[in-house]
């Protein structure tokens, strides 16, 4: 037979859920602040493997998502020989690897459309212009017409 509660027992089981609450409450809000400083920290250490050319400008977005859904207290791993371990995050091993890899993307140079990692050959108007003329007196054209020849050539 189940026995009433007294007030005084209502009252502090009231206090004691109160107080899980509040406890519960802090711990989301602490798990925010670590979870939007470690996300910050990996984004600014992606954004700097993209100034140094290790990685594209079309790798970030993806990489930074893939960050955020590592654990940002997750355990230390260890990594390397047996003779050296070296323990370290996943994140911060990541990390470490992408920053040790060799620069790929030319600074300041035109990005490649084919998608590969190195910038293909910036192409100079005076190099068509150039050109141009040539053909233009090997053809006895007049140069519109030689430009117009030479760009359906390039385009073919």
């Amino acid at each position: 037979m189940p026995t009433e509660k007294t007030p005084e027992q209502i009252a502090a089981d009231a206090e004691f859920a109160a107080r899980e609450d509040k406890i519960a409450e802090r711990e989301k809000a602490a798990a925010l602040r670590i979870q939007t400083a470690f996300n910050a920290s990996n984004n600014t250490a992606l954004d700097a493997l993209v100034t140094q050319g290790k990685i594209t400008p079309a790798e970030v977005a993806d990489l930074k998502i893939a960050f955020a859904a590592l654990d940002p207290e997750g355990e230390e791993l260890t990594f390397g020989a047996a003779d050296k371990p070296v323990k370290a995050t996943a994140a911060g091993k990541l990390l470490a690897f992408m920053a040790g890899l060799p620069k790929r993307v030319p600074i300041g140079e035109q990005q490649s459309p084919k998608g590969e990692f190195s910038a293909d050959a910036p192409k100079t108007g005076g190099d068509f212009v150039s050109r141009a003329k040539a053909l233009a007196t090997e053809k006895g054209l007049s140069f519109e017409a030689a430009s117009e020849l030479l760009a359906e050539q390039t385009e073919a």
